[in-house]
């Protein structure tokens, strides 16, 4: 299932792509207006969209949706450090043998 957040309507909704359409999930279950909702019911919410894909309904053209980022406010970023040859370069360090990562964390 391929999931993700999008605009219809000047509403932000969550879906599933399905071919060239898009399967709302509003009104699925009551409190599942996110994508972190979505995640936080898990089996529960997979299981309903599944059952909503098989009814056929609740659809719109892909075409006809903005896709947004798929967590609207998310409250923490992993990131890779020295990630490319020219960002290396530009530091004067060498190359690591393994890659550094680190976090930035919208909440502090």
């Amino acid at each position: 299932m391929k999931l993700a957040t999008f605009s219809h309507s000047n509403q932000t909704r969550v879906g599933a792509v399905v071919g060239q359409e898009m399967v709302d999930s509003t009104g699925l279950i009551v409190g599942l207006t996110t994508m972190v909702d979505f995640i936080n019911l898990g089996g529960r919410a997979i299981a309903a969209m599944d059952q909503r894909i098989a009814q056929g309904s609740d659809r719109f053209d892909l075409d006809a949706v903005k896709l947004e980022a798929p967590i609207l406010q998310p409250t923490k970023y992993l990131a890779i450090s020295l990630n490319y040859a020219d960002h290396i370069s530009e530091t004067g360090l060498e190359k690591p043998e393994f890659p550094s990562f680190f976090n930035k964390q919208t909440s502090c």
